[in-house]
């Protein structure tokens, strides 16, 4: 306690007492002392008459009966205190007082200081031209609890950039360019050891501005003028787009603030957003270029315009046709035929994005084109963004292009227009509409009405019914392909039976109002497996040869196209009393994030992660594709697919597939990226079985317990892998929840945690 608030702690103290014995005082009666009489009855009370002169003190009266209670007057100023009489015996107690009104409330202590936080915030307000046509930039610079920062807390001084956006009247085609432009030498560099020249002796390339002029306005808020100075035929009518690079923490914070204006003054009604970095994070998490100092799409677009090439690969950096290329990467026809894509970068390192697959299907332009203008794509075609994917079109020549040479971008419209008459044609919609997602197809909508006989060691009986996208009743047996599987227990799968061809079944049998009746061929297990819950399944399909122009050119890819039924799964007890579900880890919901829909594994028949789980459960194991076996459980075997070219042990599988050619595009510690919340947390849930290795012939390789399983999937080098043989005991026993469980020093959520 300050002294200040001590001494008014003692003022307020002594105040209440006094008032207290003010109150004593106050609330007493005063008698005139007498001469001692014999003692007579009581009479009635008389009026009080006024206080006189203290008398010399006699004998001490009997007391008298109490009178009744008077009624309270108003207190009178305190009086002069006179001598001390003797004392009076004691009277009854009087009427308790009433309680006096609350103070008014004391004044606000000081707020105690808010603690800094160690990130990073910070926005454009104001963009003006000044008299030398130099931008000036007003933002600030906080923490996110709004704390003012210093240019000094950031890694480096903040840096800006400016391009405009330029329309071309003759087409409609817009395009950012930048006003500041360098030549750069190109240089040797070095791929795999071999030393290559450059493909271009130079070539330019735009930037950021010099570093300007800062101005420290107080309170986080600062200006910055350009050191270049705009064009004296810059257009100021057209729209501008400025953006900051700032970093903080060595990196690990970033700010990218973007600010769209037009000098001349106005609302920015033209523009140029067919992507937005939302859409990029959806996959990348976050997008991070540059060394990690690059996380706003629109800050790409101030350096990556047709103006900018890179002289060693010689490849154009215009982002339409780099960001085609790199996301088309194993699937450009250039590729194909033996030619690799890739640019250098800072320190001429070599990045080759030739194996690069994009998890969903290319020609799913929406994925990306959701911005604002993200109609652009098929409303403005030109030969440099439809050339990137399709880069065996020589434009020039004609050659692999119907229409012919082409030598301006005036009449692709044309043929190519933004209205799809009929799937499969040459408008933008039309060609790039993919098969196995065509309207064409009716769809298949599969539903379980009932499941019987589920104890151990019967066979289940289960209900039926399918019908297409208009609610029509279809026939099973005019499905090309229909699947049963029955799999448990739900604490996780230890066994699965399948039943094939059930569309050409005897046993099936038809009950009318297109629900059906089929019976397994094999039976709940009457063992140690057949306990808790079991799960049965659907997979089916039904082919169909799709219809198109005359001029398509793709044919091949029309036929057989595979209308698929949605897995879906119903759960039932064998000795539980009610059915009790597998435990979801993985949503669907989260892989279609960036792969729009899993229909690009097994023939596109298997589309859910619930489904996954029945045949990639503990049990499973690849034997065939390395020389030693290893899991296939979805466990593991998804962890070592996303951990990718970042694994020190990838596996193959065949002759086509090599987990470490993938390269998961976000960051590997979001774990949330996939599971559902906690899933991925310690400890495990009950039941959750680890993994037995085994050879052709039955000899065990080797076991794997479950959190080893798991969390040796990423951490796949040799020193975790150590550290988790130690942490386990030769009975199997995992002792990892003593560290790495909630609520411990390294738990899971804690050695996974992002800035």
């Amino acid at each position: 306690m300050s002294r200040v608030s001590s001494n008014l702690a003692i003022s307020i103290a002594g105040l209440l007492v006094a008032l207290a014995v003010a109150g004593l005082v106050l609330s007493g009666t005063l008698n005139t002392q007498g001469p001692a009489g014999p003692a007579g009855s009581a009479g009635a009370p008389g009026t009080q008459g006024p206080a006189g002169a203290t008398g010399a003190a006699g004998p001490q009266g009997s007391a008298g009966a109490q009178g009744p209670a008077g009624q309270q007057g108003s207190q009178g100023a305190q009086g002069a205190q006179g001598a001390a009489g003797p004392q009076g015996s004691a009277g009854a107690q009087g009427p308790a007082g009433q309680q006096g009104s609350q103070g008014p409330a004391g004044p606000q202590g000081l707020q105690g200081a808010v603690a800094a936080a160690p990130d990073l915030k910070s926005t454009i307000t104001k963009v003006t031209i000044d008299a030398d046509r130099r931008p000036v930039v007003t933002f600030t610079l906080t923490d996110s609890k709004g704390a003012p920062l210093k240019i000094a807390d950031l890694d480096g001084v903040p840096r800006f950039g400016i391009a405009y956006l330029k329309v071309d009247a003759s087409t409609g085609l817009s395009q950012y360019v930048n006003y500041y432009t360098t030549t750069v030498k190109g240089n040797p560099y070095t791929v795999n050891g071999v030393t290559k020249q450059p493909a271009l002796a130079s070539a330019t390339q735009p930037g950021l501005d010099p570093i300007g002029k800062f101005t420290d306005n107080g309170n986080g808020v600062y200006t910055y003028t350009f050191n270049q100075t705009l064009p004296a035929n810059y257009t100021a009518t057209a729209t501008h787009l400025l953006a900051g690079q700032i970093t903080r923490g060595g990196r690990t914070y970033v700010a990218d603030p973007i600010y769209f204006f037009v000098p001349a003054g106005g609302a920015v009604t033209v523009n140029r957003l067919a992507a937005q970095t939302a859409t990029c994070n959806q996959c990348h998490d976050p997008l991070a270029l540059h060394g990690g100092t690059r996380r706003e799409f629109n800050l790409c677009q101030i350096c990556h315009t047709p103006q900018n090439t890179d002289p060693e690969s010689g490849n154009v950096v215009d982002l339409k046709v780099m960001i085609h290329k790199i996301h088309n990467g194993d699937n450009l026809p250039s590729v194909k035929n033996g030619t690799s894509y890739g640019i250098v970068g800072y320190g001429l390192n070599y990045y080759n994005f030739s194996d690069v697959a994009f998890p969903d299907d290319v020609r799913n332009c929406t994925k990306c084109h959701n911005g604002p203008q993200g109609d652009m794509y098929k409303t403005s075609p030109n030969r440099a963004a439809c050339g990137s994917c399709h880069d065996d079109v020589n434009f020039a020549t004609g050659q692999n292009h119907p229409g012919g040479p082409q030598t301006s971008d005036t009449s692709c419209k044309l043929c190519h227009s933004s209205t799809m008459s009929q799937e499969f044609d040459t408008s933008i919609p039309g060609a790039h509409v993919i098969p196995k997602r065509s309207s064409q197809l009716p769809g298949l909508n599969f539903t379980w009405v009932s499941v019987s006989n589920t104890k151990p060691g019967e066979k289940p009986t289960v209900v039926f019914n399918i019908k297409d996208g208009k609610g029509n009743a279809v026939n099973p047996s005019t499905l090309t392909s229909l699947a049963f599987y029955m799999a448990g227990p739900t604490t996780d799968y230890a066994i699965r039976f399948s039943e094939s061809n059930i569309q050409r079944s005897t046993a099936l049998k038809s009950l009318g109002n297109g629900n059906y009746q089929y019976n397994f061929t094999n039976a709940v297990p009457n063992n140690s497996t057949g306990t808790g819950s079991y799960a049965i399944a659907v997979q089916g399909y039904k082919t169909y040869n799709l219809t198109s122009t005359s001029t398509y050119q793709n044919k091949a890819g029309l036929l057989n196209v595979r209308d698929v039924i949605f897995n879906k799964i119903t759960y039932v007890p064998v000795t539980d009393a009610k059915a009790v579900p597998r435990r979801t880890v993985v949503a669907t919901a989260n892989c279609q994030a960036c792969h729009t829909k899993i229909d690009f594994i097994h023939g596109t028949a298997r589309q859910t992660t619930e489904f996954c789980v029945l045949c990639h459960n503990p049990t499973l194991v690849d034997r065939s594709s390395m020389a030693q076996p290893f899991a296939a459980d979805f466990k593991s075997w998804i962890h070592k697919i996303h951990s990718g070219d970042e694994a020190a042990a990838p596996i193959k599988v065949g002759a086509n597939f090599n987990s470490g050619e993938i390269r998961f595009p976000g960051d590997l510690r979001n774990c949330n990226k996939c599971h559902v919340p906690g899933a991925n947390l310690l400890p495990l849930k009950t039941g959750v079985q680890g993994e037995t290795l085994t050879f052709s012939n039955g000899t065990v390789f080797k076991k794997v317990s479950p959190i080893t399983a798991v969390c040796s999937s990423c951490h796949d080098a040799t020193t975790p892998q150590d550290h988790m043989q130690t942490m386990t005991t030769s009975s199997g026993a995992e002792t990892c929840n003593v560290c790495h469980a909630e609520g411990r020093d390294f738990a899971v959520s804690q050695v996974h945690a992002r800035p």
